[in-house]
């Protein structure tokens, strides 16, 4: 009585080998995929810290002022820029201009701004500089007096930084002096 041994399979040493390269190249293929992209994820995370430790230590300038005399009202402040942060601001040019508050914004032109320029400013240091004044500058009494103007300036890097800034006062001699801070939007043209 013959006996049933079930399907016949006919497997050679080639077709099986040949199967199992063919997985091993997937998986080696997958693999590879997965640590490229690891890479690149890493890659990127490492490039945004190092920007926002650049950022974390760049450089800022705050202008305030200073009266160039003690007892009398002035016409024109002394500015003080003062330099923040952890690294030092580098190649500041400084355009501002003091005008009566009806001065009409012609005068806000480049030419009849000051400019002073500084090499670099170290962090909590400061420097001194006076702006122009405007054509036919000649205060009366009760004028309101503008003292505006713009700091540029760059980092390590050469990135550009702007800093504006604008003062206004009332020329009363018999009142105590009272100095406040206004928008920057009086017409002062735009630093190139």
């Amino acid at each position: 009585m013959p006996t049933y041994e079930g399907p016949k399979h006919r497997f050679s040493r080639a077709l099986l080998k040949e199967s199992i390269d063919k997985a091993t190249f997937r998986v080696t293929l997958a693999s590879t995929v997965v640590a490229v992209l690891a890479a690149a994820a890493a890659f990127w995370s490492g490039y945004e810290a190092h920007e926002a430790r650049m950022d974390d230590e760049r450089p800022f300038i705050n202008v305030d002022f200073k009266f160039p005399g003690k007892d009398i009202v002035p016409t024109v402040l002394d500015n003080h820029l003062l330099a923040e942060g952890k690294s030092p601001a580098r190649n500041i040019r400084v355009m501002c201009l003091t005008a009566i508050d009806t001065a009409s914004p012609l005068m806000w032109s480049t030419n009849g701004l000051s400019t002073d320029t500084f090499p670099f400013l170290l962090p909590t240091h400061w420097v001194k500089t006076q702006c122009s004044v405007a054509p036919g500058y000649n205060p009366p009494v009760d004028a309101t007096i503008v003292d505006m103007g713009v700091v540029q300036y760059e980092d390590a890097r050469r990135k550009q930084y702007l800093t504006p800034f604008c003062f206004t006062w009332v020329l009363a001699p018999d009142q105590p002096l009272d100095v406040h801070q206004c928008g920057t939007t009086r017409g002062l043209p735009e630093v190139e």
